[in-house]
């Protein structure tokens, strides 16, 4: 379990990382959202993988499995709005 919750938490440490050197509104920076959206669906992912065919788990494991949905749903949010926001940045141009 302490595996699990280390690379959850080190994939939320990085992902931002992708974004911090460009400005926020910018297509750099929503093209920049996508590979911090991959890196936040894979960690939670990776968590949700192991915890959910599990029918009981401790009550911190279901809270990591919770948090793990949501960073999922998170994830994949931005990386819809962010193709959303390049294709109308291209269809202005």
């Amino acid at each position: 379990m302490l595996k699990r919750v280390l690379i959850y938490t080190l994939s939320l440490l990085v992902a931002p990382m992708f974004l911090m050197p460009f400005e926020p509104r910018t297509p750099a920076f929503a093209a920049a959202a996508i590979p911090c959206s991959g890196v936040l669906f894979l960690g939670s992912h990776y968590v949700v993988r192991a915890y959910a065919p599990l029918r009981w788990s401790s009550f911190i494991g279901n809270r990591l499995l919770i948090a793990a949905y949501m960073t999922r749903i998170f994830a994949v949010g931005i990386a819809i709005f962010a193709v959303i926001f390049l294709a109308s940045r291209n269809s202005e141009l």
